[in-house]
């Protein structure tokens, strides 16, 4: 297992690409995300 810290955009392109298995951060804009699956685990109010 390794760990990165990166942007949300190259955390996106890397799981779209399958470069990336698993990818934790704040939520895109979901046109961003089109083509994978997530699932929001924490909102912040």
């Amino acid at each position: 297992m390794q760990v990165a810290t990166m942007s949300n955009p190259m955390i996106l392109a890397g799981l779209k690409t399958g470069e990336i298995d698993i990818g934790i951060g704040r939520m895109s804009d979901p046109e961003l995300m089109t083509g994978l699956n997530y699932e929001l685990r924490f909102l912040n109010r």
